[in-house]
């Protein structure tokens, strides 16, 4: 998502970040099978897995998870921070909602590829990446939309 919206100038209207609902691996960088498919698709993987805290999620006017059980997370933790209205509506989304082939289908997970072979994670890219390109649209629009009422006050 960094690479779309640095890619489509909006660096500086849009902040990319990711942080876990677990803290299984804080700290550590990605799994080997995930950095040679971002290398093969041309990605930077040089992430280091942090854990979301209650305290920062009114920092974000949208909050993307991979899965329902990522989502009840996020939820709980929502319910300490209260975070009011976001311009996105809905401020937790499962990611793949802004893929329309993924909403036909009804297949709104981010399936985890961490059990399984190598081609499990190319899938995984796959998945994020068209849900990614939806995404952008939505960004698009909520930019303009942002940057319209900021004209016109």
């Amino acid at each position: 998502m960094r690479r779309l919206v640095d890619d489509a100038g909006l660096a500086e209207a849009v902040v990319v970040d990711s942080a876990g609902t677990a803290g299984y691996h804080v700290g550590e960088g990605s799994d080997r099978r995930t950095v040679a498919e971002a290398h093969r698709r041309g990605l930077a993987a040089d992430h280091r897995a942090r854990q979301l805290q209650a305290s920062e999620l009114s920092s974000w006017d949208l909050i993307l998870v991979m899965d329902e059980a990522n989502e009840r997370d996020v939820r709980d933790l929502a319910r300490a921070d209260r975070p009011g209205p976001s311009v996105f509506g809905e401020r937790t989304r499962l990611l793949r909602s802004f893929d329309a082939l993924a909403v036909a289908s009804g297949e709104l997970e981010v399936s985890d590829p961490y059990y399984d072979d190598d081609a499990a994670f190319a899938v995984v890219f796959d998945q994020v990446e068209r849900a990614c390109q939806g995404l952008l649209q939505e960004v698009r629009r909520v930019v303009d939309s942002v940057g319209r009422e900021a004209r016109s006050a």
